[in-house]
């Protein structure tokens, strides 16, 4: 009896001070590796009520912001990452929670009082005091605390997760805003232009040299092209505050977006960037996760080992004045319920798990090779856009110009070759922004950048 006493109490009180936890993250990926990027407090602080310091604009860039400016104020103030690093935080504190026994019970217990007879009174009564304990089989809490830090280890994933995808988004968002600077740029300059000619063809009219038909359609086409610069100056409106709301902005404090769209990375090759497929979170999170499924399947075979709940306890017979002393122990039959079911879900989601690491890699893989098809058709266009279509539009609408100063053509003529150029020129802003942005894409597909970033100066 003592030594079953003696094991009842070490069984209680072991455990009770798990091993401190690890604050160790996943080193992130390469792409924005040496940028900070938001974590709530680690276990042990008390996180507030209110997550703050990534609501607000910061107007230490109320002027020029650069892309690098952006992705920090996206890394520290955006509120979906903020998110997932909370979850991560709640992962780590049910790893600790997982490694804590159960609590003793302490109980009393009066009997042979409140009767008839003689038992009216508390003299005869007895009263047990009593401890009880449930000692845990199977291993049940080591495989518990094995299953929750593979959690806390898949939480760290999709963190990294969302923190590329917060760069990829924001630094498509810039793309977006150094396009529409561009639009409405092109649009002031088409719109002057056009004023320019009207202007000429309202002299020209007036000279009786073109009919006052060509000053109407003149006065047309400056409308359409002031028409033209208000839509582009709206959308630059919307672009920049979609930039502001990746770091909560209520409203953009920066004016402009630097950078130039003409800035074209070179064209990387398709199989150095498959090289790189296993980098993705999406990807690389499956060994955590098959780990966690065969945790979850080994924590459903030990709750197949019933558990033992042991009580030690002190009874006082007041009638005969005599102390005892009193142990018991109380084991579950297991009849019907072994886990069966348990055991054969976790077996099925474990099976399942390849499958699902399998479809992960093929969309990984799919959706690199989309964007890298985008990359490389963007890429030629603008190229082809540039040192072929532009020089040729450029002569074109000159000549234009030119013959009909001199009499030599119609007003029409200019217009077409005016339209002309300033298609080519859209088409061209248009086509540097689908590289950029696909290249943004394929860099967060891979979790690097495709160029080595330049030291700032």
């Amino acid at each position: 009896m003592r030594y079953l006493i003696i094991i009842l109490l070490t069984a209680t009180f072991a455990g009770c001070a798990p091993s401190p936890l690890s604050d160790d993250w996943l080193t992130p990926r390469p792409l924005g590796g040496d940028m900070t990027a938001y974590r709530p407090p680690p276990i042990g602080a008390e996180p507030p009520a209110t997550p703050g310091g990534y609501t607000a604009d910061a107007a230490a860039f109320s002027k020029e912001l650069a892309l690098r400016d952006a992705l920090t104020l996206a890394l520290l103030r955006n509120p979906q990452l903020a998110a997932f690093g909370y979850e991560a935080r709640a992962a780590e504190a049910r790893t600790l929670q997982a490694g804590l026994s159960p609590n003793p019970e302490a109980g009393i217990m009066v009997e042979d009082f409140g009767g008839t007879g003689g038992n009216r009174s508390f003299e005869g009564a007895e009263t047990t005091l009593s401890i009880s304990q449930l000692v845990e089989l199977g291993g049940k809490r080591e495989k518990r605390v094995r299953f929750a830090e593979a959690d806390r280890q898949r939480a760290g994933w999709d963190y990294e997760a969302e923190r590329l995808n917060v760069i990829t988004t924001t630094a498509q968002r810039f793309i977006e805003v150094l396009a529409a600077q561009e639009r409405v740029a092109l649009a002031k300059q088409t719109a002057e232009l056009t004023g320019q000619t009207h202007r000429t063809v309202e002299d020209r009219v007036k000279s009786g040299l073109v009919p006052a038909a060509d000053g109407q359609r003149a006065l047309v086409r400056l409308s359409t092209e002031r028409i033209a610069l208000s839509k582009a100056e709206r959308q630059l409106d919307t672009a920049r505050q979609k930039l502001a709301a990746m770091w909560a902005g209520s409203t953009p404090m920066f004016t402009t977006a630097a950078g130039a769209l003409a800035d074209l990375p070179p064209l990387p090759a398709a199989q150095d960037l498959v090289a790189h497929v296993n980098n993705n979170p999406q990807v690389a999170r499956w060994t955590v996760e098959m780990a966690q499924r065969k945790a979850a399947l080994d924590l459903a075979k030990s709750k197949a080992v019933p558990d033992v709940t042991g009580s030690v306890g002190v009874r006082r017979m007041h009638e005969a004045d005599d102390t005892v002393y009193l142990f018991e122990i109380m084991v579950p039959l297991p009849f019907s319920d072994r886990n069966q079911g348990g055991i054969l879900e976790a077996r099925y989601n474990l099976a399942k798990g390849d499958s699902e690491r399998k479809a992960a890699e093929i969309a990984v893989r799919t959706a690199l090779t989309e964007a890298y098809n985008d990359l490389a058709a963007a890429h030629h266009e603008a190229v082809t856009l540039r040192d072929e279509a532009m020089p040729a539009a450029k002569s074109a609408f000159d000549s234009s110009q030119k013959a009909y100063e001199s009499g030599l053509s119609s007003l029409l003529e200019v217009f077409d070759a005016q339209r002309t150029l300033i298609d080519v020129q859209r088409e061209q802003i248009e086509a540097q922004a689908r590289y950029r942005a696909a290249a943004a894409t394929v860099e967060g597909l891979i979790g690097r950048p495709l160029q080595k970033p330049q030291a700032r100066g």
